[in-house]
């Protein structure tokens, strides 16, 4: 998944060339990012991919398991509930989905998906200590 620049804020965690980098900069047609080794990286929106989800990363951003089957995940009294963790194969089919109201859920495939739907609520960073794989 190619990200729009308009999903984009600073501290996302994306992919860019294969390696997992948090975005510095936003500019009008490009974007700055570092890797885990320290590589600063600028280029297009268009070499950017998404990240896709994890139950690992949930584990590294702190959320914890809890409710029917451990498929919810909880933090900060916000509850997400997650969808087939186990197919790896098949990562598309890996998400969380929120539940804004009866007749809204937001389903979120990508790790910068959850820490923008996370600040927006909190007003708080989501960040993974030591996020070298991601």
């Amino acid at each position: 998944m190619d990200v729009k620049p308009q999903e984009l804020r600073i501290g996302n965690y994306v992919s860019f060339g294969g390696a997992i980098c948090t975005v510095t900069e936003i500019e009008k047609d490009n974007f700055r990012a570092i890797d885990s080794h320290g590589n600063n990286w600028k280029n297009t929106f268009s070499a950017l991919e998404g990240l896709p989800l994890t139950e690992q990363h949930l584990l590294d951003f702190g959320f914890e398991q809890d409710g029917y089957e451990m498929l919810d995940w909880v933090k900060n009294g916000l509850c997400f509930t997650g969808i087939n963790w186990a197919d790896k194969d098949f990562p598309e089919y890996q998400f969380l989905n929120f539940m804004v109201n009866e007749d809204t859920i937001i389903s979120i495939h990508y790790v910068h998906q959850l820490q923008n739907i996370y600040f927006a609520l909190t007003g708080q960073e989501l960040t993974i200590n030591n996020h070298n794989n991601g």
